[in-house]
């Protein structure tokens, strides 16, 4: 067997095309913890699950590749949607085939490598997954709840996996079941361990990895001396002075229509002008592109796509407010960039944003609120400056890689 130290993780977040774009690499090789393990094998299971069944990859067997500039220290298995072609009609069997496939894939894999650890990035079926190749191998099981299923289940009405999971109920159950076998659960901020504990009655295997090790180092650099182009926005057709910022997935959980809302009250109130700048793809780009063409103001948003961390780390002091309803590790990247924020008390945003003073926070879903304090925010640019610069100075202590890595090395030293 390879004396290598191999770390393996079940995540769905983003596509291989997306981490070959350049865009977030470190978001996976930061899990490497500065050589803690030598190598890291991503596993996919989701990675085609929204192309056409003609599309390319989409059926056959899963394939090991490397990552873009990862000096094959990270490998990522390249799952597709079905195993047969046989069964393209029958595209929930034919995904059950890929599945088991691909456990039998990564059990031959792992007879040649040393896995230690297992990691599912969610406590569905990634999670389900890593137990499965965690009990077989016969090692610790770590599963990572980045986030509040309650929470978004109540807004939407819906289970977080509607293809996997017909009834929320199910889901419960499930996520109940996978939580309870963990040898360890991964949160990220206080809300997403309370609901880690009111899941499992206990505190006990809940350990606390920020999202530190997973950011570029350029977000650490000071704002004030990062390179600022003139001729930076000139891909843009600019239709003010004033610009905000938005970095999510453009899923309906993330609601960036309630900042599209926002910026139609500004614009057709006649409040202020301001360019939207959002950063993310997903499936409601076109629904979002429909709602601002209806309201009128879709020349002042400017959809961007997936972006590299080095344009954003540029983009973010450019900018004069970043307006998020719901936001992960992009908060901290922003917040490191000394921008002034405006945000719903959802999730952990609360625990890193002190209304007033490191930004400004409202009620959830009270878009007339977030737009009035967007406005104040716009309007006063000493006061803004003044938060956003506190705000990093919370987020250089809250978010230390050195302090990260030796919790996390911690971490996996208990087990």
């Amino acid at each position: 067997m390879n004396s290598e130290r191999v770390l393996v993780t079940f995540d769905t977040a983003y596509s291989l095309n997306q981490y070959n774009d350049g865009a977030l690499i470190e978001f996976q090789k930061g899990k490497l913890l500065n050589g803690y393990f030598d190598k890291l094998l991503v596993v996919n299971i989701a990675s085609n699950i929204n192309k056409k069944l003609s599309a390319r990859g989409v059926i056959g067997k899963c394939k090991l590749v490397n990552f873009i500039d990862s000096n094959d220290s990270i490998e990522y298995l390249d799952v597709p949607f079905g195993r047969f072609n046989f069964l393209k009609k029958f595209q929930k069997v034919n995904f059950f085939c890929s599945l088991i496939s691909t456990l039998l894939t990564i059990i031959n894999l792992g007879k040649k490598n040393n896995y230690l650890f297992v990691r599912g990035e969610d406590p569905h079926l990634n999670g389900f997954l890593a137990l499965v190749v965690a009990k077989y191998f016969k090692v610790p099981s770590l599963i990572g709840v980045w986030g509040n299923p309650d929470e978004i289940r109540k807004d939407t009405g819906l289970p977080l996996f509607p293809r996997l999971f017909k009834f929320k109920k199910i889901e419960i159950i499930f996520e109940k079941f996978v939580l309870k076998m963990a040898n360890r659960v991964l949160v990220q901020n206080e809300n997403n361990k309370n609901f880690v504990v009111n899941v499992i009655n206990s505190d006990k295997k809940i350990r606390f990895f920020r999202v530190s090790v997973q950011l570029e180092d350029i977000h650490y650099s000071d704002p004030t001396y990062r390179e600022k182009p003139k001729n930076f926005f000139n891909e843009f057709d600019l239709q003010s002075e004033k610009k905000m910022l938005c970095i999510a997935r453009l899923e309906e959980e993330k609601r960036v229509l309630d900042t599209i809302k926002v910026l139609s009250i500004l614009i057709n109130q006649k409040l202020i002008k301001v360019d939207l700048f959002i950063c993310g793809v997903g499936e409601q780009e076109e629904s979002l592109k429909r709602f601002a063409r209806e309201e009128g103001i879709l020349k002042y948003i400017h959809f961007c796509g997936l972006r590299s961390q080095t344009w954003l780390s540029t983009a973010i002091p450019m900018m004069d407010l970043y307006v998020t309803p719901i936001s992960g590790r992009a908060l901290v990247e922003v917040a490191l960039g000394g921008l002034a924020v405006v945000t719903y008390d959802r999730d952990w945003q609360s625990e890193i944003i002190e209304h007033d003073v490191t930004g400004y926070i409202c009620k959830f879903k009270d878009i007339k609120a977030f737009a009035d304090l967007a406005f104040s925010a716009l309007q006063n640019k000493e006061k803004s400056i003044e938060m956003g610069a506190a705000l990093r100075n919370y987020a250089l202590q809250e978010f230390s890689k050195e302090r990260a890595l030796i919790i996390e090395q911690a971490c996996y030293e208990e087990l």
